[in-house]
């Protein structure tokens, strides 16, 4: 197949989902909506569709990666209609040129956005199957962020010809949004799929302890979410004394802070220097040393579909404490392969770190568990062998 991607090229989600084509010989255009490098080698094409520019003050640094502050993203949704119509433009003449059987949009704000208003203004290019890729919080969070956000992702449902999302919640949704009853529906991980060469069930690693100088004694709980808009990090952090109470050697891991002056100032208000370790990003190929020296793993978020680092995490055996919401539903089940609790909760959520802390069989039942289910639902060869199916029916 003659594919095309319409995606950040600097995301490993994307990475991870593209490589398999390219791997499998397929002829793979890559158009990316953020300026950046190639990510894989072998691609027939790569072009650079900038939908939007980097908003100069309008981000932060965090231990060298680039965090949208609130007011920054608000102001894409707003700002996004009015670059829509050229943008449009500038794809159609890159899929025109390109000529492929099958556009994957993998998102639907700014690239399903930009390739539906393509399709519905007949431009070039305009003919080409298009498949859109929901993400955890697009239908949740940035559809209804504002009026005009809210007709643009109806705009793009009455469009597509398929769509895939990582959980029923969206399909469901999608149709709530205007989908046509006769698009060709996709639910698989949004990754594409968990490695089980790299992710598994494994020990404390010792070497990433010393890397970090962490304590050797500890109990390690992992929150890998950063600082987001849907995450609530300001639970994680005032759950922390309230653990330590009932388990004095618990440390806390908080990925993607190092650095970070709110996670900082967090530190001070709460007086929890000496439980909690700030890290920078690290490389998917390093997590799994993360999620094996963590025995517990929380994601603290109000929006969300299903996060690729719980399911890596339960690849890994990191017992995953998570907010309630219906898409993380469809993989934990409460009490079972870990725990649902209320993410504006910071009693809920250290009496569930506790548990899961206190409770090693708990913990051992549900790694047994977590590793069937990953194996069975989300192991990469397998969800993209569907995946690829799928594209040939569309195309």
């Amino acid at each position: 197949m003659k594919l095309a991607f319409l995606a950040d090229a600097r995301s490993p989600i994307a990475i991870n989902w593209v490589r398999w084509f390219v791997e499998r010989d397929h002829e793979v255009h890559w158009i990316s909506s953020r300026p950046a490098d190639p990510p894989l080698a072998n691609l027939a094409s790569f072009r650079t569709l900038s939908i939007f520019p980097e908003l100069p003050g309008g981000t932060r640094v965090a231990g060298g990666h680039k965090i949208l502050h609130p007011a920054a993203t608000a102001f894409r949704h707003w700002l996004l209609p009015l670059r829509l119509g050229s943008k449009a433009k500038e794809l159609g003449r890159m899929v025109e040129d390109i000529r492929p059987d099958l556009l994957h949009a993998m998102r639907i704000p700014q690239e399903g956005m930009t390739a539906a208003r393509m399709r519905k203004s007949g431009l070039a290019g305009s003919s080409i199957p298009l498949l859109v890729s929901v993400w955890g919080d697009d239908f949740t969070f940035h559809a209804r962020s504002s009026p005009m956000m809210m007709s643009l992702t109806r705009e793009t449902m009455e469009q597509v010809d398929g769509l895939h999302s990582d959980c029923f919640r969206d399909i469901k949704l999608a149709f709530q949004w205007g989908l046509r009853i006769d698009t060709m529906l996709l639910v698989e991980p949004g990754n594409g799929g968990i490695d089980l060469s790299i992710f598994f069930a494994g020990k404390t690693d010792i070497s990433f302890i010393r890397e970090f100088g962490l304590p050797k004694d500890a109990f390690f709980i992992l929150n890998p979410r950063g600082f987001r808009n849907v995450a609530r990090s300001d639970t994680f952090f005032r759950a922390i004394p309230l653990v330590r109470k009932a388990v004095p050697n618990a440390h806390f891991l908080a990925l993607k802070m190092a650095g970070n002056c709110e996670a900082e100032s967090w530190i001070r208000k709460m007086d929890i220097q000496s439980c909690i370790t700030l890290l920078p990003a690290f490389p998917r190929e390093k997590m799994p040393q993360l999620f094996h020296t963590s025995p517990v793993m929380t994601s603290l978020t109000v929006h969300d579909g299903i996060p690729n680092v719980l399911l890596e995490a339960m690849a890994c055996g990191s017992f995953p404490i998570c907010g309630d919401l219906e898409s993380i539903r469809e993989w934990i089940e409460d009490g079972k392969n870990g725990l649902l609790v209320s993410p504006a909760d910071p009693q809920a959520v250290a009496a569930a770190i506790i548990r899961a802390a206190t409770d090693p069989g708990l913990r051992k039942a549900a790694a047994a568990r977590n590793k069937k289910i990953i194996s069975d639902r989300a192991e990469w060869n397998g969800v993209m062998g569907r995946v690829e199916k799928f594209y040939h029916g569309l195309t």
